[in-house]
């Protein structure tokens, strides 16, 4: 470069932004296992669980039992998170009979769910109940527009509520799919006829692309279930078929995953006959990415729960134990299958009965971060228990490497989980870091440096702890600019917030974002020869006290290369 007012000159790469190969992160994990309620026989109380938990606002869990209550016809309940139970409100026939399903809360601060029998019919109602026990019924299922409600109801973007019924429906049908407004205006959206599909036991699931997916247990081209779509106004399409192959009998629905892929279990099929774990997308294609072999669970049922992790957890109804005979598992499975039981029930035997077995609901993530569950039978009493599983520690996103002049101002961040509490300590190059004058949040989830030097330069890292285990995170290297020193730290399509290579054909254009010293004056250049120039100046800019500014270029060229150079001293 031959200006002589350029101080300084950095060619800058087309990479998005500097970043470093660091250590993988150290892992010290064990879940651990606690009761917190024994069920027992009292009148008023709740029996039988069949249905997951579901944690609302104020904390505590809500759920629908099929037996118990003042005329054993079921139970609305709620409980804490230390297992304190209170009976919100009994099913007695002409309400309903039997909690068919989670609840659900609504915009006005009621609870919806849904009865598996009972109404005047006898074919099932859907209820709204408050939190001081005023049950209501909105819907009371007839045939004509279903029969055997199951697996709960959820909100639709319209504000609605949708769900399935087991059977019945419109023209002798084998199940449906509905919607109903919180004060009960009813419309039957779909009705399956075993070509395309009977008998959906488990609920639906809002997809990202607006749609509602769900599975049914029986139906298809073979009568082994299907996988299926349904736009909001009723517009059903079978996915896929299970004809064996594939699995067979797909009862507990589908889970969005971390990847945006849904999720599913069979409950038979897979390389041992013993039950799967699917994946599907909105186009049909299933893959089986997981098989049960009964030492490590056998038969799901029960809807997957996406962890805080990115895994995707589970239990099984049978299975689970070393031996092969176990009655039930807690398992966890990385998006792509790998599976790892991390907890199993009792075989059923009197040593074994405090664990409880047949869990035949899945896992509810807390407040707390720990997953929840229940047991249809053992226990204390032998008719089941609510349990615990208390997460290790962990780390879901690493804090990221920064680059900022000197002068400004710095913070790195990281994402947890695990049963809290959670304690927090960062390091810098292995060394302790300590709150001061300059520094702040040592021992939180942010860590931010203040009036940056020189010697600021380094590694940093957090471990987090809580009882159950620690992680420690990547380092985030930390390289702080002197003098008139600049770097490009993000580059993407101009409008967008997703990087792209520069080269790109047809790009409307760039967003370049660069760190530099608050006070310096850069002017940014490019070419589209790196070899021979020439290089043409673009803007120039001076940074904020953050130490960054943005570059527009409303470029149509394939390839460019920047670079940026100081023009004056601060």
């Amino acid at each position: 470069m031959t200006d002589r007012t350029m101080k300084k000159a950095f060619l800058l790469t087309i990479a998005a932004s500097a970043v470093i190969s660091v250590a993988a992160p150290l892992v010290v994990t064990a879940q651990t296992f606690e009761v917190v309620r024994n069920f027992r026989n009292a009148p008023g109380v709740p029996l039988g669980f069949l249905y997951s938990l579901t944690q609302e606002r104020d904390g505590n869990f809500y759920g629908a039992s099929q037996i118990g209550g003042t005329i054993d016809q079921g139970t609305v309940f709620r409980m804490t998170p230390d297992g304190f139970l209170t009976t919100l409100a009994s099913f007695n026939a002409t309400n309903g009979r039997g909690g068919s399903g989670p609840l659900i809360e609504g915009p006005d601060g009621k609870y919806y769910g849904t009865a598996i029998n009972g109404g005047r019919y006898n074919k099932g109602t859907l209820f709204s109940v408050t939190t001081n026990g005023i049950l209501t019924v909105l819907t009371t299922f007839d045939s004509t527009n279903g029969a055997l409600p199951s697996g709960g109801l959820i909100f639709g973007h319209d504000g609605d509520l949708y769900g399935t019924t087991r059977s019945a429906g419109p023209s002798n049908g084998a199940g449906t799919v509905f919607k109903v407004s919180t004060d009960g205006i009813f419309t039957t959206l779909a009705t399956f006829h075993f070509t395309n599909g009977a008998s959906p036991y488990s609920g639906l699931t809002l997809g990202l692309d607006g749609n509602f997916y769900g599975t049914t247990y029986n139906g298809g081209s073979v009568g082994k279930g299907t996988a299926f779509k349904m736009t909001p106004i009723g517009g059903l399409t079978t996915l896929v078929s299970f004809v064996g192959t594939n699995g067979y009998y797909p009862w507990g629905g589908l889970t969005l995953g971390p990847n945006g892929a849904l999720y599913g279990t069979t409950y038979g099929g897979g390389k041992s006959n013993m039950g799967s774990v699917f994946t599907i997308d909105s186009q049909g294609t299933v893959k089986t990415v997981a098989s049960f072999d009964r030492i490590n669970g056998a038969a799901p049922i029960a809807p997957l729960t996406l962890g805080p992790d990115g895994n995707i957890y589970g239990t099984t109804q049978a299975g689970g134990h070393p031996t092969g005979f176990g009655q039930g598992s807690i398992f966890k499975m990385t998006p792509d299958g790998i599976l790892t039981t991390i907890f199993y029930f009792g075989t059923n035997d009197s040593s074994d009965m405090a664990t409880g077995y047949y869990p035949y609901a899945g896992l509810t993530l807390g407040d707390d971060g720990s997953f929840y569950g229940t047991t249809y039978s053992g226990g204390t009493f032998g008719i089941g228990l609510a349990y615990r599983l208390n997460m290790p520690a962990g780390i879901s996103m690493q804090p990221a490497s920064r680059i900022k002049g000197v002068g400004t101002t710095v913070s790195f961040s990281v994402n947890a989980y695990g049963t809290k509490p959670l304690t927090y300590q960062w390091f810098k190059d292995g060394q302790i870091v300590v709150d001061d004058h300059r520094i702040s949040g040592a021992n939180t989830d942010q860590l931010t440096l203040k009036h940056l030097r020189k010697h600021d330069d380094g590694n940093y890292s957090v471990v987090v702890t809580n009882n159950w285990g620690r992680m420690t995170s990547s380092n985030a290297l930390l390289r702080v600019l002197t003098g008139h020193r600049s770097v490009l730290t993000t580059l993407q399509p101009a409008g967008s917030a997703v990087a792209q290579p520069l080269n790109a054909s047809g790009s409307a254009g760039h967003r370049l974002t660069f760190e530099g010293v608050p006070g310096s004056q850069y002017v940014v250049q490019y070419t589209t020869n790196i070899i021979s120039g020439p290089w043409f100046n673009l803007s120039t800019n001076t940074p904020d006290t953050d130490g960054t500014w943005t570059v527009i270029d409303s470029t149509t060229d394939s390839q460019r290369f920047y670079r940026a150079a100081s023009v004056s001293d601060p």
